[in-house]
């Protein structure tokens, strides 16, 4: 018979690695910038952030961000850039002159190349804050688009510069909207990594498939024992 003390310390540590994970899935990448400050963008201006201190060819950009789109016109902007003058590579939404479908591209001032997809998500012009990740990998050569955990899909690899403007760059392009909560890390986050970032709002994207196992052992052991108690 498991005696509950030991039962309860059992399921303490599995509690506390599943939340570990959760919570803590890119932890083995440094943070080389964060900004929890929220700005509202009026669609005629930027927020310049500056040098933010990236010295490899790999990142990940986590940006939480709402806005609305005029769909029914041609309406290009940037939810980021990565140099602040118009160079590139930046997050740019553009709708009405390569497509007629409203799209995400890593655009490094190309015109219509290297998009994420042939639509952006449809949740994208709700109006409510969701969340963007963007993993530039050198490795893979290969620049990728998450919208709330999910992947949309994935774009040519274009290396980020040294300094990061929010909601446009200094040409225009400017975003209409909030944006919220930017994180850079210094390396590639992985799939899994990906998912266990927090959404806005504290939820979690994706479930890690261990997390989840080990969370139905918990659940298996509480009625084991109640079946031996019983």
């Amino acid at each position: 018979m498991i005696r509950s003390s030991r039962l309860a310390a059992i399921l303490t540590l599995a509690f506390s690695f599943v939340s570990g994970v959760l919570v803590s899935g890119a932890a083995n990448a440094d943070v080389i910038y964060q900004n929890n400050t929220t700005y509202t963008l009026d669609g005629t201006s930027d927020v310049y952030i500056g040098d933010y201190g990236l010295t490899g060819p790999s990142a990940t950009y986590v940006i939480d961000a709402s806005a609305t789109f005029n769909l029914s016109a041609t309406f290009d902007v940037m939810l980021f850039n990565t140099n602040g003058a118009p160079n590139g590579p930046d997050l740019f939404y553009v709708n009405g002159i390569c497509n007629s479908t409203p799209t995400f591209y890593w655009n490094n001032y190309n015109s219509c190349g290297s998009p994420f997809s042939d639509a952006a998500p449809a949740a994208t012009n709700d109006g409510n804050l969701h969340q963007y990740v963007v993993v530039l990998n050198s490795v893979a050569d290969t620049s990728e688009l998450y919208f709330d955990g999910v992947s949309v899909g994935t774009a040519a690899y274009y290396a980020p510069a040294d300094n990061l403007t929010l909601g446009g760059d200094s040409t225009g392009f400017d975003w209409t909207g909030t944006i919220s909560g930017v994180t850079i890390y210094d390396t590639a986050l992985t799939a899994d990594q990906v998912g266990a970032l927090p959404l806005p709002g504290g939820q979690q994207s994706v479930p890690e498939p261990f997390s989840l196992g080990l969370f139905g052992a918990g659940l298996f052991g509480i009625r084991l024992v109640r079946r031996r108690k019983g």
